[in-house]
């Protein structure tokens, strides 16, 4: 296998970003058109930073984030489940760690690994924040072997959605 070529993402690339996206998570894009709008909101957030992984001539996996603030959906959303205390340490001056996904065919070689700390070398914030489903093993274990700390275990950002953790880690 080649080495994969690590490009800034921008907003001609959100829809291949999100067919990775769908083929990552195994659903069918036509089914997700939601989830392109709501990419493509986030490529125009504060701090934007985003990162595309290429193989074999192709996008392989991608990595994107930005300035987590005030007035935000997932701001506002895991404000309102942290402790007070909490929220003053973790939330403000964070780096949202958004979105991470591997093509299939590409699991399993350390490529997401290497985007994660790609994208997180970038930054200047001092913490960073993300949520994972509960069912996500693989995920969980990516994050935590690179020192990730599970902060909220078992929550929902919206009442019918999946069990997440929220995990923070500091940077730098």
């Amino acid at each position: 296998m080649e080495k994969a070529r690590f490009e800034p993402l921008g907003e001609r690339d959100v829809e291949a970003v999100f067919r990775l996206w769908a083929r990552a998570h195994g659903v069918p894009a036509e089914r997700m058109r939601q989830r392109l709008e709501i990419m493509a909101r986030h490529f125009g957030y504060p701090g934007f930073a985003g990162l595309g992984a290429y193989l074999d001539g192709r996008l392989a996996g991608f990595v994107y984030g930005f300035t987590g603030m005030p007035g935000q959906w997932w701001y506002e959303r895991v404000r309102a489940l942290m402790p007070p205390e909490m929220a003053r340490v973790w939330l403000g001056r964070h780096f949202e760690f958004t979105e991470l996904a591997v093509d299939p065919a590409y699991w399993g070689r350390g490529l997401g690994g290497r985007l994660h700390d790609a994208i997180l070398e970038r930054r200047g914030e001092p913490r960073a924040l993300l949520t994972v489903n509960i069912d996500n093993e693989r995920a969980q274990a990516l994050y935590q072997g690179r020192g990730w700390t599970c902060l909220l275990e078992d929550v929902r950002l919206v009442e019918a959605g999946p069990l997440l953790w929220v995990m923070g880690k500091r940077l730098g």
